[in-house]
């Protein structure tokens, strides 16, 4: 591994980044159409991801119903991270010479045929899908919900990714799937959007997974 690669990773984990990872876009080639960081930028080789981990007891008091403020503050607050680690990562790569894009963190989607704004869209395919560019990057795999899994944190984290025009080494792919199969998430959805049977084949990064059939993106707005 370069000292571009070591820089990168010691940089995202002192901005507090719990995992970091590197994937070439070649390895990405046979993604669905988001993970090709090329729409975003056109000169892309190479994709950082991080993720940081959410606390657990924060979690079950906020599926108990017992406190869901500090699990919303928690997420405001590892978002907030993950723009910092990426911010950081994209201004190194810059001031090598090197092109590089902090990709936004969510709730920005490629424009559907027939639907003139978001309201009206349905499918909900981001710019550029921090989840493929993780298990690709050897940061985890995709669990039946179709989230990521660690084998750290489990699911229990949240995702960022800086595109560049370097061109960096990958890292080792994830060999085992954290996820059990247990299909507690199909259980648990409110909106039954996660179905606990049928399922359809994503593959990334030469790894086929068979994750949940899902409803409409709309019932996550919905239910959540």
């Amino acid at each position: 591994m370069s000292t571009l690669e070591q820089e990168i990773k010691q940089l995202a984990a002192e901005a507090g980044a719990d995992l970091v990872g590197i994937t070439t876009c070649v390895r990405l080639a046979d993604a669905p159409p988001s993970g090709d960081a090329t729409y975003l930028l056109p000169s892309a080789r190479s994709v950082v991801s991080f993720a940081v981990a959410l606390d657990p007891e924060t979690i079950r008091s906020f599926i108990s119903k017992e406190n869901w403020v500090a699990h919303c503050e928690e997420r405001k607050a590892a978002v907030q991270r993950l723009y910092t680690i990426g911010d950081a990562v994209a201004a190194h790569l810059g001031s090598a010479g090197l092109q590089a894009v902090n990709v936004d963190i969510n709730n920005n989607y490629r424009p559907e045929e027939g639907a003139a704004d978001v309201t009206e869209m349905t499918e909900f395919h981001p710019t550029f899908s921090h989840r493929y560019a993780a298990v690709a990057a050897g940061v985890g795999r995709l669990g039946w919900s179709g989230n990521l899994m660690t084998r750290q944190f489990g699911s229990l984290v949240e995702l960022g990714s800086v595109l560049t025009s370097a061109e960096l080494e990958a890292d080792p792919l994830l060999a085992e799937n954290p996820c059990d199969n247990c299909k507690s998430c199909a259980q648990v959805c409110p909106v039954g959007m996660i179905d606990p049977k049928e399922s359809i084949s994503v593959t990334v990064a030469g790894i086929t997974e068979e994750i949940a059939a899902k409803r409409r993106n709309t019932c996550c707005w919905i239910g959540c």
